[in-house]
């Protein structure tokens, strides 16, 4: 008798056991189309699997998981072009499941997709959430961070230093988050032209952490920004040729290229000819924009600089009439004004 009551418990367990089995491979074929780059069908699967009455409830929750990394993973494969089914997925995770979910890396995801989807309105709105409601969390100090970025982005300086230092406050000495902070602060310090706080921040990140400046487009152009405002004309002409070397189709490439056509044309490190064939470039391919404008005065102040007659001078001072002329109020008729004066 003894002997079949134990065996009894047995017997169910070897009767439950192939369902239980049946039910983990199939949560587990989820995750396989996810890893196997197929997010399409790892949602489809999900969401059959889901409709079905003999879904357990942590099966459920990691069903609704593997939805919302599905959902994200497309979102990126898009460039974040179109996140409302990823966010809703996320949302979706929360509301079902408030108590197994961890609501700070939930939220900071959100957060991280409004912000690489271009709505910074609703990224600050999620940040402050963050940074008031788990303050304590390593994703609050994340949230600090990208605040100070699109605030920037913003021109609102304050408040990016204030972001910034409160992320810092949870750095160690000698980490990288303090190295990271001293960048982005160095970035606020050249946005308000203070230049030689601005170098000396950087400088000390390039020592102990290069990459951070030269994994981030904007922080290594404003480190070259920084060099050349310094009358650092060599290191900077090194760095700008490692930044175009990087990267191609960054926002910040025109910008590097006239900077370093420049310095070609101080140092007279190339011959003119190389020097004019950049800033022909530059002017033809941005010509809507200040720095193909930019480039083009520099390029006619290049091929007169030896020019002395009225008459050799006459179509470069029509030139920067009619250009200081269609833009007012701007750095292109502040510089079209100053060649002027020079030529005068």
């Amino acid at each position: 008798m003894f002997r079949r009551i134990l065996l009894f418990p047995l017997m169910i367990a070897l009767l439950v056991l192939p369902c239980v089995a049946q039910a983990s491979d199939r949560v587990h074929g989820v995750r396989v189309f996810l890893s196997n780059g197929d997010p399409d069908q790892a949602i489809l699967t999900a969401k059959v699997l889901l409709q079905r009455s003999d879904i357990r409830a942590n099966e459920r929750f990691e069903l609704r998981q593997l939805i919302a990394y599905a959902e994200e993973t497309r979102a990126k494969a898009g460039h974040y072009e179109h996140i409302q089914q990823a966010i809703q997925a996320l949302k979706q995770l929360r509301q079902s499941f408030p108590k197994q979910v961890k609501q700070a890396p939930l939220l900071w995801r959100m957060t991280w997709l409004y912000w690489k989807h271009g709505d910074n309105g609703l990224a600050l709105q999620q940040a402050r959430d963050l940074r008031t409601n788990y303050a304590q969390q390593p994703e609050a100090m994340q949230a600090a961070m990208l605040m100070a970025r699109i605030y920037i982005q913003q021109h609102k300086y304050r408040e990016a230093r204030n972001n910034l230092m409160r992320y810092g406050l949870g750095a160690d000495a000698g980490s990288r988050e303090e190295s990271l902070t001293k960048a982005w602060l160095a970035v606020v310090d050249a946005a308000e032209k203070r230049y030689k706080v601005a170098a000396k921040q950087l400088d000390d990140v390039q020592r102990h952490f290069p990459d951070i400046i030269r994994k981030d487009p904007y922080v290594f152009s404003v480190f070259v920004r920084v060099l050349h405002a310094l009358a650092r004309d060599q290191e900077a002409l090194k760095q700008a040729n490692d930044f175009l070397s990087r990267y191609v189709d960054s926002d910040e490439v025109p910008a590097i290229r006239l900077l370093r056509a420049d310095i070609w044309a101080s140092l007279r490190s190339v011959p003119v000819p190389r020097i004019e064939r950049e800033y022909d470039v530059l002017a033809q391919k941005h010509a809507a924009y200040s720095i193909g404008k930019q480039a083009f005065m520099r390029k006619l102040m290049l091929l007169h600089t030896e020019s002395t007659t009225y008459y050799d001078l006459k179509p470069v001072i029509i030139a920067l009439k009619r250009l200081a002329e269609s833009n007012q109020l701007s750095n292109v008729e502040n510089e079209a004004m100053f060649d002027l004066g020079m030529l005068w």
